[in-house]
């Protein structure tokens, strides 16, 4: 009779021990970040180019007031982007999502920067407020965008989050 789980041949491997700690946990600092590149560099230029999209897509009268052109086109791929490596490097594997990652925010932003800095002044001057409202809305997150960019820039290159994706700069040096 089989007392002990390390000699019960169809029990776990881990059954009764302590989980695997061999991965290290995501910092909490990086876990906020991420979240807020999800949201304010995935989901809010997403809606902005869904709103350009179905006011192109519904209406001809319409249609010259909020343009679908090639930035707001450029800005739905890369939200994308965004979304798809936020969601990779929240787990953290693999390794070369730190590199990849880093390049898409940057992309992200660059294209969020040109995109707002082409309508700043409006699609449609001539038009009334309520039809070149988008502009102004989404013209007040740009800040916060720039913000969490630079903050996730500024914490993924810091040795915990470093430890994270499995690069670390403390190695041992021999004397």
């Amino acid at each position: 009779m089989m007392t002990n789980a390390e000699d019960d041949p169809a029990a776990p491997a881990n059954a009764g021990s302590e989980p695997d700690r061999s991965r290290a946990l995501a910092p909490f600092g990086l876990r906020l970040g991420l979240m807020w590149t999800f949201m304010l560099l995935g989901v809010a230029p997403l809606i902005k180019v869904y709103v350009s999209f179905r006011l192109n897509a519904g209406e001809d009268d319409i249609s010259w007031y909020v343009p679908f052109d090639f930035w707001m086109q450029a800005l739905g791929i890369a939200s994308i982007a965004a979304l798809v490596s936020t969601v990779i490097a929240w787990r953290g594997r693999p390794g070369r999502i730190y590199w990849v990652f880093q390049l898409i925010l940057v992309l992200t932003m660059v294209i969020i920067s040109v995109e707002t800095a082409v309508r700043y002044y409006g699609d449609c001057p001539e038009c009334l407020v309520d039809q070149d409202i988008l502009n102004p809305v989404f013209r007040i997150l740009y800040p916060f965008q720039l913000f969490t960019t630079v903050y996730m820039l500024w914490y993924i290159n810091r040795e915990p989050a470093r430890i994270f994706y499995g690069y670390s700069s403390s190695t041992s040096q021999e004397t």
